[in-house]
């Protein structure tokens, strides 16, 4: 344990505890882990695309996309436009997080 990490009523470190959720939640859901990673970074992707400063290739990077194509390609196989058109449709609609 780091010291200063703050435990949880179990005793456990917080930290594992969350990751353990996590894993178990990949492993028991209708999705592969890969699956679940993938969608899960879609989703932050989401929420990273309302700051108009963050480009879409530092939005790939934050998200784990090592390379901003590959990002761009799954990104619009799962939402049906790509990053950019998804942040120009997102603020003309109002939907800008604040």
């Amino acid at each position: 344990m780091i010291p200063g990490t703050p435990r949880s009523p179990t005793g456990t470190d917080c930290h594992e505890e969350t990751n353990w959720q996590r894993l178990t939640h990949a492993l028991t859901s209708t999705l592969s882990p890969k699956a679940w990673l993938i969608e899960a970074r879609l989703q932050r992707a989401t929420r990273l695309l309302a700051d108009p400063d963050a480009t879409v290739e530092k939005v790939a990077g934050l998200c784990g996309f090592d390379c901003p194509y590959h990002f761009s390609r799954t990104f619009k196989r799962r939402f049906g436009i790509p990053p950019a058109s998804y942040r120009r449709v997102r603020h003309i609609r109002g939907f800008v997080d604040r």
